[in-house]
């Protein structure tokens, strides 16, 4: 009788144990699948975040090649202003006799 007693104390536990387990089992599979469906929707925030941040850099990149374009075709007009005027003014000082050389505009350098 003592041994039966024992066996069913033994089976109890086991069937607790079995119990504790399947219910440890679930939370983890829960826990697992949480954090996977989290992480899914951080990584897809994150490539469209790259998305968004590729495209703005793009556009920056895009206005500033129109900016420097713009920048060096104003340049070339400049210096070609600048070219005229000097021109002038040696055409002014020989039309009115001045021996003197006419004043010297800084030529700008070209890279």
């Amino acid at each position: 009788m003592y041994l039966k007693t024992e066996i069913d104390a033994h089976k109890n536990e086991i069937e607790i144990l079995a119990k504790e387990k399947e219910a440890l089992e679930n939370h983890l599979m829960n826990t697992n699948q949480s954090t996977n469906t989290a992480l899914t929707n951080e990584l897809h925030r994150i490539r469209e975040e790259i998305k968004r941040h590729y495209v703005a850099e793009k556009n920056e990149s895009i206005r500033m090649q129109n900016q420097i374009t713009l920048l060096t075709t104003e340049k070339v007009g400049i210096e070609h202003q600048i070219q005229l005027l000097k021109d002038r003014l040696t055409e002014v000082g020989m039309a009115i006799g001045d021996d003197a050389t006419p004043p010297t505009l800084p030529v700008p350098k070209k890279k």
